[in-house]
């Protein structure tokens, strides 16, 4: 499968958050002068309304309570960009690792273009690349959306910031997948590895926020808020459940972990395959309907190897934008050019993936209602992650189930689904010859 094939799929802490104007009880001010910051401290017994001192090998004494603790990081002594990646790593290598999410808690500051990178940074790593990737992607939605869509977001932008979502994502993860934690969540600010702040005056090029983040689903940023957003119709309340949900389903069920071995019966009756990208960057999976039979599967594994396929997707996603988009970023060697970064970069950068269905033998027993409810439920898990589906030459028997189908699908996703004859229909989508013969391109593709 070419490159594609090259993709592979002790102590407990509390989270404090850190911000200049949280004393005053009042929202986080994301301003550079007071950046959003998460410090993980060993947990301090105390009573409620009174602080405590603990201490870390590796942080000062701050001040902690039996809640998310607001302090003034203006009169502390901060660790530096390595100190703090190795504390973060220790966490998420323990033997108990707590909830967390992980979050760029300077997503809101503006930049003009008009900066230098050496106004902003000295030394650049990936974490600043994401966060410039970011702030362009930020600054063009702002620029064009309506004024309930920009409040909707700059309202689930906050609330993530803040303290209550974890509250929130804690309690769905007790109520809904009844999974308790003797722990509380914790918060990885990923703009401090990638920001001058604390001992140093630069940027610890040696430290690579990738090799930290352990599951990137839980990664809450501009392009997986706005994608929150648009899946809930930019509907506050909506939105929030929704990331709610997906947040805790992942901490439940931690997909990112399924192997290929744990899911082998399945993927050996070849049921779909990842294979290349659309001229528009997104990958593509061909899916077999025909070899999904509902009397041959279990259902447990068949649902596990759904999640297989989909997080190898979505490995994919990553994979082509740091290897093709972000090195366009290293390019700009002296300023910050959002405008480019905007109306060049962006357009490169990929955040969804396109199913090609082949409909030309579906029949009545692979039809499994049970595998549909399931498969459209986690979906929402992954939200706004498809493209499109296009289904090859459907017959008449996909024609009858999609109708008992769409009864369960919302117009948004029913939309996404065409129906191609000819691949000559998809030119502008999909190269004919980099399309196997099956879905009626001209590449002779043997499946592994």
């Amino acid at each position: 499968m070419t490159r594609t094939e090259e993709v592979s799929s002790s102590t407990c802490f509390e989270t404090n958050t850190l911000s200049s104007s949280s004393l005053k009880g009042s929202e986080s001010n994301l301003s550079p002068q007071s950046p959003l910051v998460q410090i993980p401290t060993e947990r301090a017994s105390t009573k409620r309304g009174e602080e405590d001192v603990a201490t870390t090998s590796s942080f000062q004494k701050i001040l902690v309570n039996d809640s998310h603790a607001h302090l003034d990081i203006s009169k502390m002594e901060l660790p530096s960009h390595g100190q703090l990646f190795y504390e973060w790593k220790k966490v998420l290598s323990s033997s108990s690792i707590p909830p967390h999410v992980f979050v760029y808690g300077r997503i809101s500051r503006e930049f003009s273009c008009e900066y230098s990178i050496e106004n902003l940074t000295v030394q650049q790593n990936d974490g600043w690349y994401d966060e410039l990737l970011q702030v362009a992607k930020r600054n063009q939605f702002l620029r064009t959306a309506t004024d309930s869509e920009k409040e909707c977001f700059v309202n689930i932008e906050r609330y993530v910031l803040g303290d209550e979502f974890l509250s929130q994502v804690e309690h769905v993860l007790s109520s809904k997948f009844m999974k308790s934690q003797s722990e509380k969540m914790i918060k990885m600010d990923l703009s401090l590895l990638s920001s001058n702040y604390g001992k140093e005056n630069h940027v610890d090029t040696s430290v690579h926020v990738k090799d930290l983040i352990d599951d990137y689903g839980l990664v809450l940023d501009v392009f997986s808020l706005l994608r929150f957003c648009h899946a809930r119709k930019f509907d506050v309340n909506a939105v929030k459940t929704l990331i709610h949900e997906t947040i805790a389903w992942r901490l439940y069920k931690k997909p990112h972990l399924i192997t290929k071995e744990s899911v082998q019966r399945e993927y050996s009756k070849m049921k779909g395959f990842w294979l290349g990208y659309t001229k528009q960057n997104s990958p593509i999976i061909y899916i077999y309907p025909q070899n999904h039979v509902t009397y041959d599967r279990d259902f447990d594994e068949c649902i596990n190897y759904t999640l297989y396929m989909g997080e190898f997707g979505m490995q994919m996603i990553r994979t082509y934008n740091e290897e093709h988009v972000l090195p366009m970023l290293q390019k700009m060697n002296h300023r910050v050019d959002l405008n480019y970064i905007e109306n060049v970069v962006l357009n490169q950068y990929v955040e969804q993936y396109t199913i090609v269905y082949d409909g030309r033998t579906v029949a009545m027993k692979n039809f499994d209602l049970a595998v549909v409810k399931e498969f459209l439920t986690l979906s929402s898990y992954y939200a706004e992650r498809m493209k499109c589906v296009m289904v090859y030459n459907p017959n008449w028997s996909y024609k009858v189930l999609m109708k008992m189908v769409n009864q369960f699908l919302d117009k948004k996703t029913a939309d996404k689904i065409k129906m191609v004859y000819n691949m000559s229909e998809v030119d502008e989508f999909l190269d004919v010859t980099k399309v196997p013969r099956d879905f009626g391109g001209q590449l002779d593709y043997k499946f592994h």
